[in-house]
Order: structure tokens, then sequence, then C-alpha cells
């Protein structure tokens, strides 16, 4: 799978090392599922506790991202930064997902390891889910289709365990 850039596996890294409680999802969950999806940026969601935020905070300091992030914004729900920066979005970090709840998410997650990171990723039903629910969300048909291909997919290999 691979293909994390530089920014990523040094966020992802510090993360780790703080012990930040975060899942990886979206596009980059999707092709842990299904090889064929193509993403460039990783979506991370994280705990909104505030112990977790300040680890969050420092692991950030501790990367060549510049750039601020206050607290205060990383403990609102639906809250999503772009890292390092708007214009480049490598590294997306979400608050919350949809309906999706982040305590009960955290314990399906499957740890997958790239370039020697181990890194966690929400489960799969939880993903299909998280998909729908995205998709009643967008108004950008490009996102609308890939979203749809996403949950086809996902379904499609979810219906393989049951055979």
């Amino acid at each position: 799978m691979g293909n994390l850039t530089e920014i990523q596996k040094s966020f992802l890294k510090a993360l780790l090392q703080e012990s930040v409680d975060f899942i990886v999802i979206g596009g980059y969950a999707v092709k842990h599922y299904h090889q064929e999806r193509d993403t460039n940026d990783i979506d991370i969601l994280i705990s909104r506790n505030k112990d977790n935020i300040d680890k969050f905070i420092l692991a950030i300091r501790s990367t060549p991202i510049e750039g601020s992030i206050s607290t205060t914004e990383l403990l609102q729900p639906l809250k999503m930064v772009h890292l390092p920066n708007a214009a480049n979005k490598e590294i997306d970090i979400l608050t919350s997902a949809g309906a999706l709840d982040f305590n009960l998410a955290i314990k399906n997650v499957r740890t997958i390891v790239i370039d020697d990171i181990p890194i966690p990723i929400l489960g799969l039903e939880e993903l299909i889910y998280s998909k729908i629910y995205a998709s009643t969300k967008t108004e950008d048909p490009i996102s609308l289709e890939r979203d749809f291909s996403d949950i086809h997919s996902l379904m499609n290999v979810w219906s393989q365990a049951f055979l």
C-alpha cells in the first residue's frame, strides 16, 4: 500500500510518539480494504478530549509542519484543518466525522503497517457507515461519485466475509 509523503510519515510518527488517540479514515482507509482506491491525502479523526488535544498540539510542534492550531479550535465538533495548509492538503484533521462516535470506532480499528509505521484505520463496517453519511452531505458530483464507488467496493469486501 505505501505512498506516504515525508510530511505524512513524520506527522504519523509524531502522533504515535505522543500517544495521540487517532484513527485514519476516508480514502486511505478505503485503500486498505480495496487496493484500487487512489488518494493523495490522509484523513485523520482525533479524539476531542482535552488531554488528547494537548498531546496532539505537542506532536504537531515536533514536525516540520508550520502554522498554528489552537486547542480551542480542536475541541470544536465538525472542525476540519488542512495540513500543512489549505493550498497543500496532505493531511486533513477532523474533530468529528458525521455521527461516527470516536470512542466506539476506536474499539474496531485495524492496525496496518506502512513504511514501518503502525497506523490505526477505521474498521470496515464503520468505514462503510461513514462513507454513506459523507455521500448524503456532499453536493460535489466528483466527490459523490467517488463516495458511491467506495461504498460499492467496501460492500463487496464486507459481503466476501460471509461467503
